[in-house]
């Protein structure tokens, strides 16, 4: 008489081992659940990981302003969706900025810092001026007094550019001082042009090195051309 009882008992413990089993799975998730929606609502939703503080190193010619508003990082995103390269990507299109570098200081401060290009002559197109780096690059309309050496140029050629920049680059401070202009009709016709209206010949970019020091030991003889353009073989002509 006791055996039916007997497997109703443990059939009951059994169920109630199984309901146990199931509620203690259900805890789990709702735990793993509510854990889950917190984790997003503290990376995506709080305040405490959310831009506060934008800073920029670097800017000279450039303002902060002009960076922060092309870097695009509003006060208020949150920190997890700030995409580093892309936000440099965005402010390398800037045509003053030389490098760009952009990090990430949680909770809630991001870092933008900028190289600046260094202009080394000046360009003009019809009436226009701008500066150009060592690489070629104009940028920054440029007044027509700045204290630079100065290329006139019907159209932008990007190949002439980096090639007087490259020359420019090469100058020794005697010939930088007294360089007033830059002549190039091609990338193998480049002419400075000094400032008692002497004309070094320089040729093309090639050896411009060597060809800034025969131009400088040239200087002291007197002459109204300098041809270094052949630089083991340099002329002057009075």
């Amino acid at each position: 008489m006791n055996a039916p009882h007997s497997l109703v008992d443990i059939n009951q413990k059994i169920r109630s081992k199984k309901r146990a089993k199931i509620l203690r799975r259900i805890g789990f998730l709702g735990v793993g659940l509510v854990a889950t929606l917190a984790a997003v609502w503290f990376f995506w939703f709080s305040d405490f990981l959310a831009v506060s503080e934008l800073t920029v190193k670097g800017c000279s010619a450039l303002r902060a302003e002009q960076i922060t508003d092309v870097a695009k990082v509003a006060v208020g995103t949150p920190m997890i969706s700030v995409d580093e390269t892309e936000i440099e990507a965005r402010v390398a299109k800037i045509p003053e900025v030389k490098s760009v570098q952009v990090s990430t200081s949680w909770p809630n401060k991001v870092n933008i810092e900028i190289v600046e290009r260094t202009p080394i002559y000046r360009l003009q197109v019809a009436g226009d001026f701008f500066w150009v780096d060592e690489d070629g690059v104009r940028f920054t309309s440029a007044k027509e007094q700045e204290n630079l050496p100065l290329l006139q140029l019907e159209s932008p050629n990007n190949r002439i550019l980096r090639d007087v920049g490259a020359v420019v680059v090469s100058l020794s401070p005697e010939l930088l001082n007294r360089l007033d202009r830059i002549s190039a009709n091609s990338p193998d016709t480049i002419e400075l042009i000094l400032t008692d209206e002497s004309t070094v010949v320089w040729g093309s970019a090639h050896d411009s090195a060597l060809k800034a020091k025969v131009a400088t030991a040239l200087l002291k003889t007197r002459a109204a051309v300098y041809d270094v353009s052949a630089p083991q073989n340099p002329t002057t002509q009075r």
